[in-house]
């Protein structure tokens, strides 16, 4: 009997999108505390499955998803 070994937590690289935008993950952050200084208090992180490239853009309100 061996060590326990830990199953990995990434994606397997056969499922993964080898297209750059081809398959984008999205998620909006929890109220942010404190503010920004321009009254941001979420974010929307979108992350590129290919590129692992994010992009993280803050919203002042829940409402501002809609227009995103």
């Amino acid at each position: 009997m061996g060590k326990a070994k830990a199953l990995s937590a990434r994606t397997p690289a056969s499922t993964r999108s080898t297209l750059v935008g081809y398959r984008l993950h999205a998620d909006t952050t929890g109220v942010i505390r404190p503010s920004t200084c321009a009254g941001f208090v979420r974010a929307l992180v979108i992350v590129d499955d290919a590129s692992r490239w994010t992009f993280v853009t803050l919203l002042s309100s829940v409402t501002m998803l809609e227009v995103c």
